[in-house]
C-alpha cells in the first residue's frame, strides 16, 4: 500500500523570521522589481501514515508562478523519515549533511540505496516508495516541486 506525504498548508504556516525570500517579477510595463518574505518556521513532521519520523521538521517556503513550491526540510543526527512516495515529481538538493536514501519495494523491502551528501540532487518520479536515514550531522535539504496544472489552477 502506497503513502503519500501530505502535508496541509496549515500545518505549514507558523511563520517565524530567520531569513528573507526575494522575489523578482516585472510590473506592467516591464520593469523588474522585488518583493520580501519571511521565510516561514519549519513545522515537527512526527509520522506520515501513522509509522513514526525520527527528527524530522518541513516547510513551504514558497509557493506561485503556476504551481511552483520551494521547500525546506531538516532532520536531526542519526534521525529518519519513513517509508513514503508523493504523487507529483519533486528535486531535492542536499544542501548540508550526509545519509543513505533506501528505494522500498511493493513488499515494503528495500529494493536499492545509496549515500548521499552536500550538493547531491535527487529526483524523484511520482509513486516511487523511498526513505531516509540520516548520518551524525543534521540534514538539511531544499525540494523543489511543480504541481501539474490542473492542480495548479485550484
Amino acid at each position: 500500500m502506497r503513502r503519500s506525504l501530505t502535508i496541509s498548508a496549515a500545518l505549514l504556516m507558523p511563520w517565524v523570521a530567520s531569513a528573507e525570500i526575494f522575489v523578482v517579477e516585472d510590473d506592467a510595463a516591464g520593469v523588474p522589481h522585488y518583493t520580501t518574505t519571511e521565510t516561514p518556521a519549519l513545522t515537527e513532521i512526527p509520522a506520515i501514515a501513522g509509522q513514526a519520523n525520527e527528527g524530522f521538521s518541513y516547510g513551504l517556503m514558497w509557493q506561485g508562478m503556476e504551481g511552483h513550491l520551494l521547500f525546506e526540510g531538516r532532520v536531526a543526527p542519526g534521525g529518519k523519515i519513513v517509508s513514503h512516495d508523493g504523487p507529483d515529481p519533486y528535486v531535492a538538493y542536499i544542501v548540508a549533511g550526509h545519509g543513505t536514501m533506501g528505494n522500498d519495494a511493493p513488499d515494503g523491502s528495500t529494493a536499492s540505496s545509496f549515500a548521499f551528501a552536500p550538493g547531491d540532487w535527487i529526483v524523484f518520479h511520482p509513486g516511487t516508495m523511498h526513505h531516509w536515514v540520516n548520518g551524525d550531522e543534521e540534514l538539511v535539504f531544499i525540494g523543489f516541486q511543480r504541481l501539474p496544472a490542473t492542480d495548479a489552477e485550484n
